[in-house]
């Protein structure tokens, strides 16, 4: 297990999703080469995350959903962990929230029709 799966803890729903739809102990994306867009566009996050671009991260990750991406879920479990283990003041200085994590990861959710 991840430290950032033992940070979100068991009972949260990103770690449900990482482990009962996607059958995973991490909320970690890894790069496989199976889907080299998906890879591509996981690179491209990491660099908006990295400079606190989290509203635009979360836009490209909605496109890629609608585009239906192959592996999107996944990354976006990864994109909203990551963002999760922020404290609040980064994310503020971003002009996010822990809030808007929840909503869209709730928003990726419905748009997979995925219930927990």
């Amino acid at each position: 297990m991840t430290q950032g799966m033992e940070e979100l803890g068991r009972g949260t729903l990103l770690w449900k999703l990482s482990r009962e739809v996607l059958g995973k102990d991490s909320t970690d994306y890894i790069p496989t080469g199976e889907h080299p867009e998906t890879d591509l566009l996981f690179l491209k996050l990491n660099l908006l995350l990295d400079r606190g671009d989290f509203n635009k991260a979360e836009d490209m990750l909605f496109e890629a959903a609608e585009e239906e991406l192959p592996g999107t879920l996944e990354l976006a479990v990864d994109v909203y962990a990551r963002l999760n283990q922020l404290p609040e003041a980064a994310l503020q200085a971003g002009n996010y929230s822990k809030e808007e994590i929840r909503e869209g990861l709730l928003d990726l959710m419905e748009q997979f029709g995925i219930r927990l």
